[in-house]
């Protein structure tokens, strides 16, 4: 289960903190806020993800679509990081958590 909790800031930043797993039961849940929000000529999201337990196939293609049309993520469980492209290379070259 996925909890979302939204605050504004400005009239085209919407900050977005989310809590607990975000599978394929719960993916729908996010669309919805998103969809809301570019409806309210929102442009920007912006992801507190400290709180979240992992994602699956669905919930990391739902999060690599927020990526790629720019939204910025905060505190993502490492391996959701990884699947994102998001960690920094290490020495090797590897980006694959321990």
């Amino acid at each position: 289960m996925i909890h979302i909790t939204t605050t504004s800031e400005g009239s085209s930043t919407l900050h977005l903190r989310l809590e607990g797993m975000l599978d394929e039961a719960h993916a729908g849940a996010l669309r919805d806020v998103i969809a809301e929000a570019r409806a309210s000529r929102i442009t920007r999201f912006v992801l507190d993800c400290a709180g979240m337990t992992g994602a699956d196939a669905t919930g990391l293609a739902l999060l690599r679509s927020m990526k790629e049309n720019g939204a910025v993520f905060h505190g993502l469980p490492v391996a959701v990081a990884w699947h994102l492209g998001l960690l920094p290379t290490t020495h090797s070259g590897s980006t694959q958590p321990s």
